[in-house]
């Protein structure tokens, strides 16, 4: 993953351009960015407008919008990861945890994240069936017969067949929820990280 030198530049492009006569012709041919903005030499924080990165791409917020439009989270750290498209955010100062009777061992960190949603589209729901329709049919008589001797003798009554009803049911079937269209856009979001400050 490339980690960014400043505003969508990576490091490899930071690092070829160093050696060229013209360093901003350099990022805007590697870019398409235009020259004129200060970038930081290879050792060496430096001040991006107003705010003061480090070689490694961590920026110290000013306000102002980050990669993704937002509005930036000031006075925190930041970094913009272009494998993801997403910019993170922390809380340089760490707040210590009372847990157990033990005051300083736990630590918490602030972390934000601005993010981009990828549009998804709705998928409808449908009905499922379980089980199959059933047809059940049942003889019709017109009313006459005749008696009939089994082989062991016995005689018994045979009504005359003149046909059948026959009635099927409907198959059985249950709802499957769909779920609902995502729209893309940028999204933030936030969590606590609590570290354990013994298990480092």
């Amino acid at each position: 993953m490339s980690e960014l030198v400043a505003q969508g530049v990576s490091k490899d492009i930071h690092e070829r351009c160093l050696a060229a006569k013209d360093y901003s012709g350099c990022i805007q041919s590697n870019t398409g960015q235009s020259p004129g903005v200060s970038w930081p030499t290879k050792n060496s924080a430096s001040i991006l407008g107003r705010e003061k990165c480090s070689d490694s791409g961590v920026c110290i917020a000013q306000s102002g919008q980050d990669q993704l439009g937002l509005a930036k989270v000031v006075g925190w750290s930041y970094r913009y990861n272009p494998s993801n498209n997403t910019v993170n955010y922390w809380n340089p100062e760490a707040k210590r945890v009372p847990h157990k009777g033990q005051p300083a061992r736990y630590v918490a960190v602030n972390h934000v994240q601005h993010y981009y949603q990828q549009p998804v589209a709705a998928i409808p729901g449908y009905y499922r069936e379980t089980s199959p329709a059933e047809t059940t049919c049942t003889p019709t008589y017109n009313g006459g017969g005749s008696w009939v001797r089994d082989k062991n003798g016995i005689s018994r009554y045979i009504n005359n067949v003149s046909g059948q009803t026959c009635r099927t049911s409907s198959p059985k079937k249950t709802w499957v929820a769909g779920t609902p269209a995502i729209p893309g856009g940028t999204r933030k979001r936030s969590w606590v990280k609590v570290t354990d400050c013994q298990e480092l």
